[in-house]
């Protein structure tokens, strides 16, 4: 083997290994590059996450405050409706107008004419019935089944069932303090209405 022979052999193989070298370098290269886009998507995917999991977060926030004043919305028309109605029914001496009539029909006519003790039980006893179911008809905003007005209606449905004492007013004063109940109770109710109300605006 000569000596140009062997030499050109050895430049062969110089310059294989540095074309492998080269190769070899190259595919690192493309290696890392795609191991930083990698690490690039990982991180834009990462971040895309996290703005979405904050929008969904911030959405839940609106909704939920939505929600809120929704409800709000409802308890202030709740209670502007409950004072409404307690208005609109708020008893007034033209309500009661037809009992009062009734009341002062009885005590100032029918018992001075029919005050013996067998008349005087019938009118009273068909007053009762008939100025109870005025009573029942009267737009109110209470019941009158509540004991205060049943035991004062009773109460005067009994002092009539006396002959000479039923001479005394006792259905128009029973009627008049019926209203009286009514009418406390009716503005206890409506302050009370307002005061939640006003609650519920502060809030």
């Amino acid at each position: 083997m000569s000596v140009d022979t062997y030499a050109n052999g050895e430049r062969s193989r110089r310059e294989e290994v540095i074309a492998r070298q080269r190769a070899f370098d190259e595919e690192q290269g493309e290696l890392a590059k795609e191991e930083a886009l990698l690490e690039d998507q990982e991180a834009a995917s990462e971040q895309q996450e996290r703005a979405l999991a904050e929008k969904d977060a911030e959405n839940q926030r609106t909704l939920t405050f939505l929600k809120l004043i929704d409800l709000r919305r409802k308890h202030i028309s709740e209670a502007e409706f409950e004072l409404n109605e307690e208005n609109n029914t708020k008893p007034t001496l033209l309500r009661y107008m037809p009992v009062f009539v009734l009341a002062i029909a009885k005590d100032g006519i029918f018992d001075p004419i029919f005050f013996l003790p067998g008349l005087n039980f019938i009118i009273t006893c068909l007053f009762g019935v008939t100025m109870f179911v005025a009573l029942y008809l009267t737009k109110t905003n209470r019941s009158l089944f509540e004991m205060k007005r049943i035991a004062t209606f009773l109460v005067g449905l009994i002092i009539g069932f006396m002959p000479i004492v039923a001479l005394l007013p006792e259905q128009t004063t029973v009627v008049f303090l019926i209203f009286l109940i009514d009418r406390a109770e009716s503005n206890e109710h409506i302050a009370r209405a307002i005061q939640v109300l006003e609650n519920i605006k502060k809030d």
